[in-house]
């Protein structure tokens, strides 16, 4: 392995930084990676656990973090943290490596939306298309409605004591209220769940995780656009996990989990049976 563990960020306005995380990177260049973009209020503690699945397999691992309020008001920002990703990859020669993105949760979809004007638009960009070999959706994509809004909002993004939280509630709705209001055009947050459907470059094999027991994004969600995108001739792998939270099947289900993400990697030639 070369490089020791990187830490790299971004600052696009203010403080709305995004970082970017690795453990290293093999010297061989068909080593496949994956690309983590983590949820509304995760760390890297949170992802190293799934990129563990991944690397125990031969995978180098890539975890993008950004900053947890985005989902809800910052998404104009996005392109910016996407742009951040590429580079990071061209720059550390993963770009033409075998990819696999692995999103978690809206804010995981919707940094990967922001990345396709990016691969269709810029020259500079546009090699590493072919070389993205599969996609994970972990509880997404979601309609964005006022219940999964809440949800995300209070049990992954606010912390500290319930009085604490009840304030920084308060406080967010309304921000989120007079940025809707000054800011109408935010980015791309309206149309997070139905833009893999709409021309969207990414046709390749697909695997969808989900359950009933996520009170975050209904697994109908979820299912209705896997059938779609499967009625449109694209590859696509569903799987319940019955009854675990959102974002959290691998907590509940490891070895079912480890075992989807392989025959998913399998059933892709990403590696070997």
């Amino acid at each position: 392995m070369v490089n020791p563990k990187v830490q790299d960020s971004s600052t696009v306005g203010n403080l709305m930084t995004d970082q970017i995380y690795s453990s290293g990177f093999s010297d061989d260049p068909e080593t496949p990676v994956v690309i983590l973009l983590g949820w509304a209020g995760s760390t890297d503690i949170d992802l190293q656990k799934y990129a563990r699945v991944y690397e125990e397999k031969g995978f180098d691992s890539v975890r993008q973090i950004t900053p947890k309020y985005t989902v809800f008001y910052g998404a104009k920002h996005v392109p910016g943290y996407s742009k951040h990703l590429l580079n990071f990859l061209k720059t550390n020669q993963l770009s033409q490596r075998p990819l696999i993105f692995h999103m978690f949760s809206n804010m995981g979809v919707l940094s990967l939306q922001e990345l396709e004007p990016l691969v269709r638009e810029d020259g500079e960009f546009q090699e590493i298309l072919p070389h993205i070999r599969g996609l994970v959706f972990d509880s997404c994509p979601g309609k964005p409605t006022l219940t999964s809004f809440f949800y995300a909002l209070t049990d992954h993004v606010l912390t500290g004591p319930y009085f604490w939280r009840y304030i920084q509630f308060v406080g967010q709705v309304f921000k989120l209220i007079f940025t809707s209001i000054t800011s109408p055009n935010n980015g791309s947050r309206s149309s997070w769940y139905e833009y893999l459907t709409k021309d969207s470059l990414f046709r390749m094999p697909m695997m969808f995780l989900f359950s009933k027991g996520d009170q975050c994004i209904p697994k109908s969600d979820i299912q209705a656009l896997a059938s779609k995108l499967e009625s449109e001739d694209v590859q696509v792998t569903q799987v319940d996990f019955i009854d675990s939270p959102h974002v959290g099947h691998w907590d509940r289900y490891p070895a079912q989990y480890n075992e989807a993400v392989v025959k998913f990697m399998t059933s892709i030639d990403v590696i070997e049976s």
